[in-house]
């Protein structure tokens, strides 16, 4: 790859190579990232416990950068940067200060009535509350208690989630991604031979360009439909996701990446609790 190398390599006998102290900063960052899905908390991590000043734009960068993915020695495996592309798809659809909110809820929860979100508000000494943003309706619809909203909604996902996962078949969800993975493969070898191509005179620039464009353009469709896929483990995640005991064992941090990992959102009715819930999951 072209250019200055990105923070944790150095360039060494044409090709870039790993610096273990400034790779070990940004290792850090990515399992945070893994983890939490929140970029603001994954920079905030590494630099409090490296006493460093990188901005989230830096963070941003880093996720996004291929040697990171594609160099010669990767710090993320292909299945860490799959998800770090769910990660970054689905925090599109938060409010920014949401998708770094301390609490659970932030963000995943809409009211059936009045189509706003519901945001996570406080109350002396230590009530918590969910408010739709902006309600227009009047009388304003209400706001629901905190802990026991999110007690239901365990207790649903607890219910509905293995019905949603008997609908599905594992097998025909191993061989899409293999087919998926195969055929992204060898769009890479494609796109990898051009500049041979083009210095053998077998391909001219605009030729070149355009080939190259298009195999971008496919690549990224492909790799789009790879990523949307449900982990591989799914499985053994969603047996204890089906427990709501291992629920309340978790920080709100570690509920709230469970919850937007599996939830595209939740639809309620907050006169009609629990029984006008809709979960509304990815696969």
């Amino acid at each position: 790859m072209a250019g200055r190398a990105p923070y944790g390599y150095r360039y060494a006998d044409g090709i870039w190579v790993l610096k273990p102290e400034a790779a070990a900063v940004v290792r850090a960052f990515f399992d945070h990232f893994l983890l939490y899905g929140s970029l603001g908390g994954a920079m905030r991590h590494v630099n409090r416990q490296w006493a460093a000043t990188f901005a989230v734009s830096t963070g941003r960068r880093w996720l996004t950068h291929p040697c990171y993915r594609h160099g010669q020695s990767p710090l993320l495996r292909p299945d860490e940067a799959a998800q770090v592309d769910r990660w970054l798809r689905r925090n599109r659809t938060f409010a920014p200060r949401a998708v770094s909110a301390p609490r659970a809820l932030s963000g995943l929860v809409r009211c059936a009535h009045c189509a706003q979100t519901f945001r996570v508000a406080s109350a002396p000494p230590r009530y918590l509350y969910l408010r739709p943003c902006q309600c227009p309706r009047s009388p304003k619809c209400a706001a629901l208690d905190y802990t026991a909203t999110l007690n239901a909604i365990i207790d649903r996902i607890a219910l509905d989630l293995p019905q949603r996962l008997a609908r599905t078949d594992p097998a025909a969800l191993g061989t899409l991604r293999s087919r998926l993975e195969a055929t992204i493969a060898q769009k890479q070898q494609v796109l990898s031979q051009i500049p041979l191509l083009l210095t053998q005179d077998i391909f001219d620039r605009d030729t070149a360009d355009q080939r190259q464009e298009r195999l971008r353009q496919e690549l990224a469709a492909l790799m789009a439909q790879r990523d949307a896929l449900p982990p591989v483990n799914l499985g053994a995640i969603a047996r204890n996701l089906a427990i709501p005991a291992f629920w309340h064992d978790l920080s709100e941090p570690e509920r709230r990446s469970y919850l937007r990992e599996f939830l595209r959102g939740i639809t309620l009715d907050p006169r009609q609790m629990p029984q006008s819930m809709q979960l509304h999951f990815f696969f």
